[in-house]
């Protein structure tokens, strides 16, 4: 027993070792051996740096590899569920549960895993080529690569590098995981909505994404007997009819009959001459064909409707399951076992049609070869009675001869389906019926599966057997050849942009914060410029297309829609409110910030000593760029409320990890039991501020409906829609623009005349000597422009908290009296008696 326990272990722990770190440590040396050139770098830098930091270089190639393996995981699932299910569910498996992980590992065989782990790394090790070997040579080759500034990254390093790079490292990994968990649906709707784009210029539609079956429309007939296959298919319109009241089946249980069509039982009539009716062998060979392509040959051996009658359609109805069918259609049609002869003036119904209660059609099928499925690939076939006789004559053996038909439909394709599902991925609420994946293996499928219209095969079919035609799918296949190719080269342009992109966001930001190169660090920027960027592009995909679920026009057609509908405002004084807002949002509240940014943070000694220019172009347009910067990223976060309690709970900042609407409700409890006391005490001290009115005065900048969200939504109103009469000046100017203004003048010119006055007053007390410094108790000889530049920035520190203290006087406030409230319990003992001792002692 514990001999076995020890080979449980052992086999846990080196199966653990394999899979989680060997094979994600070798694809991140692969990673790295496939992009020193893209680097710049070389193997001996790398074998250098792996002696220098060893941890550091294992833990940065293993979290290369982890990432890859991820990344690769989800776009490979996702996929999965983007395109029709018949090109990659029966081949790629999907994301299962597994309570029991330890369990699974133990009762699987050491053969088993090893196949499973070749397997992965030979998939890994393709996909390594063509997505990262393959583009990295062909940057080098084209010389993009030292344009990227992913591949010339600055690092700087706040302490020890060796305990500096692990950290980033584990903190990076995290958040991938967190980002992936998260927004791992996102990558599924950029594929889905690059097929959609991709497929309909190239006419793939039909063959790669998944479509929802509109109607369907006849396209031929099929007698049932060889008798009538010799005569002249009847018109398809007028005489038909459909007579099953006489039709006679004999069932061994009442469920068989809800389900099974019977043939086979013919009344015996008595007639002159004794016809037998023959099965056609074209029922016997479609049944034969069941996981066969059988729509080629469907269509070369059916009587086609004449293309000079009017198209037939149907709409059909849609069961229970998902599945489109014909109205009143049946699940089998059971043929005949053999000839038979028939007697009588009137030959019976040779067939009855028979509803399923089930869709297990095949297993049904495996157990009577007689029955013919209703639903074969895309077509659906219907019985029809067509009567000869003419018009007015009486029934004779001579004069009747009913012909017995069956109907094949074809589906007409709707619009496309959308994909992937929303909680598709949820693995904790059930299989593929419940979250609406692609079905594997024996799982039932969902309704959207079952809904979904037969796919246009690549090869086509002739006499039941699949090959390729060289002249009729040439062209078909240059369409797939490009589409793979056009498909990679899109991957490989996304990638790029999404591992430069917010770089290049991130290095401008340091740019425009005068941040000295030897102090820039990627890792933070990369953070920095994807926070700005990513959402940025999200809200315009999102106002310009709509997303990949809605069906919308195209960039340049939104554009010319949008300049068409163009309207002239119904007064001037419209334009002039909202071209004062303009102005001032966007050029003097930005260069007011700049320029105190500048003076407080960037300007050296030098400048203020006079030793520099006073007036500079770049550093004033860059004062603007910083303080544009500011002012929106401010204006960003009051839109999401990022500066109230709520925002921070509805992100999952809960108190110790509780569930985040209980922290909400507790948030919005307290906050109200809160503001109850602070009214409550406020009363019996007889203050003069009303907690209510102060809250909501530093609350009205914040949230969906703060006078920032309110004056963006009239921006976007007037200039996306064209909507004049949604201007309105007190929001635009009164309570949103002109505050913001003014306060920005007083933070930037309080200390600027405060500074010149000092200046002016200091001139006139030495004498209008002009020294070159100043000597100071205990500091000693302290430099002029130090001096002046110490000076300015205390009045400009001051100035900041002088306004900070009146914009949240009613926080201060609270904690003021809070803390006042805390002393004085403590100092008078609340809960003991107290004794007036003067009075005692008077006494």
């Amino acid at each position: 027993m514990a001999l076995d326990c020890a080979a449980a272990i052992v086999k846990v722990g080196v199966l653990l070792f394999l899979k989680m770190l060997l094979l994600p440590l070798l694809l991140g040396i692969w990673l790295d051996a496939s992009t020193l050139s893209l680097f710049g770098s070389s193997v001996n830098e790398r074998i250098l740096y792996a002696g220098k930091d060893l941890f550091g270089s294992i833990l940065l190639h293993w979290v290369a590899g982890i990432t890859f393996m991820l990344i690769v995981t989800v776009s490979v699932l996702q996929l999965r569920e983007v395109t029709h299910p018949d090109l990659l569910a029966s081949i790629i498996r999907p994301q299962e549960p597994q309570p029991d992980l330890l369990g699974n590992l133990l009762q699987e065989s050491g053969t088993t895993h090893a196949k499973r782990m070749v397997l992965s790394l030979c998939i890994y090790a393709a996909l390594l080529s063509i997505h990262v070997w393959l583009p990295a040579r062909l940057l080098v080759a084209l010389g993009i690569g030292r344009h990227l500034p992913f591949f010339r990254p600055k690092f700087w390093f706040l302490f020890l590098p060796q305990l500096q790079v692990p950290v980033e490292l584990l903190v990076f990994h995290l958040s991938m995981l967190a980002f992936l968990e998260k927004y791992k649906n996102h990558i599924g709707e950029m594929q889905h909505y690059w097929l959609v784009f991709i497929c309909r210029w190239m006419g793939l539609t039909d063959h790669v994404l998944p479509q929802e079956v509109e109607k369907f429309e006849l396209v031929g007939i099929r007698p049932v007997f060889i008798k009538d296959s010799i005569d002249e298919p009847p018109p398809l319109v007028n005489g038909d009819v459909d007579d099953i009241d006489n039709a006679a089946s004999a069932f061994s249980t009442e469920k068989e009959s809800e389900k099974i069509v019977d043939l086979s039982p013919i009344r015996k009539l008595s007639w002159r001459q004794k016809p037998t009716y023959s099965v056609d062998p074209f029922w016997r060979k479609l049944i034969s064909m069941k996981n066969e392509p059988t729509d080629e040959f469907i269509m070369a051996n059916i009587h086609m409707v004449p293309s000079v009658e009017p198209a037939l359609y149907k709409v059909g109805t849609t069961k229970r399951s998902g599945k489109r069918v014909l109205d009143s259609s049946k699940s089998f049609i059971k043929l005949p076992t053999g000839p038979y002869t028939v007697d009588g003036p009137v030959p019976p119904p040779p067939f009855i049609d028979c509803a399923s209660s089930s869709d297990n059609s095949a297993s049904s099928s495996n157990l009577d070869p007689n029955l013919l499925p209703t639903t074969i690939g895309a077509f659906r076939l219907k019985r029809r009675v067509k009567n000869k006789r003419k018009m007015g004559a009486e029934r004779s053996p001579s004069a009747v001869s009913d012909s017995y038909i069956i109907e094949f439909w074809r589906e007409v394709t709707g619009k496309q389906i959308s994909r992937p599902p929303e909680g598709w991925d949820d693995l904790g609420v059930g299989g593929a019926e419940i979250q609406g994946r692609w079905s594997w293996g024996n799982e039932r499928k969902s309704e959207i599966e079952q809904s979904v219209a037969q796919r246009t095969t690549f090869l086509k079919a002739r006499n039941g057997r699949s090959y390729q035609s060289l002249m009729g799918s040439m062209l078909l296949m240059l369409k797939m050849m490009l589409l793979v190719t056009l498909s990679w080269l899109a991957t490989m342009i996304i990638a790029c942009a999404a591992l430069s992109g917010p770089l290049f966001v991130g290095r401008f930001i340091f740019f425009l914060l005068r941040v000295p190169d030897s102090y820039v660090h990627d890792s933070l920027g990369f953070v920095i410029g994807g926070g700005i960027l990513f959402p940025m592009i999200g809200k315009v995909a999102q106002a310009l297309g709509g997303g990949p679920r809605v069906e919308s026009p195209s960039l340049g057609r939104s554009i010319l829609n949008w300049a068409a509908a163009f309207r002239r405002p119904g007064s001037f004084g419209k334009i002039c409110v909202l071209a004062q807002a303009t102005i001032l949002w966007f050029v003097v509240s930005p260069l007011l910030l700049g320029l105190l940014y500048d003076l407080c943070l960037v300007k050296s000694r030098d400048w203020f000593a006079g030793k520099e220019a006073l007036i500079d172009i770049t550093s004033f347009f860059l004062s603007w760029g910083t303080g544009s910067l500011f002012l929106n990223l401010w204006a960003a976060l009051c839109y999401v409320g990022a500066f109230t309690k709520e925002f921070w709970a509805a992100i999952g900042v809960g108190i110790g990890g509780a569930n985040v609407l209980n922290n909400q409700n507790d948030l919005a409890g307290a906050d109200v039991a809160g503001r109850e006391n602070a009214v409550n005490d406020a009363r019996n001290a007889g203050a003069g501020i009303v907690p209510g009115e102060q809250n909501r005065h530093v609350m009205k900048w914040q949230g969906e409906n703060g006078h920032i969200a309110r004056s963006f939504e009239i921006f976007w109103a007037a200039l996306r829609n064209w909507e004049w009469d949604k201007v309105d000046g007190v929001t635009l100017l009164k309570e949103c623009t002109i505050p913001i203004a003014r306060q920005l003048s007083i933070a930037l010119l309080s200390p600027l005349l405060a500074y010149v006055g000092f200046l002016a007053l200091y001139r006139v007390v030495s004498g209008g000597r002009d020294a070159v410094g100043i000597v100071l108790p205990i500091v000693g000889f302290v430099e002029k422009g130090v001096y002046q530049m110490f000076l300015f920035r205390s009045f400009a520190f001051t100035v900041l908290a002088i306004q900070l203290a009146v914009a949240f006087q009613y926080p201060l406030q609270k904690w003021f009296q809070a803390a006042h409230k805390a002393a004085r319990d403590d100092r008078y003992l609340v809960g003991e008696i107290l004794m007036n001792y003067a009075s005692g002692r008077e006494q």
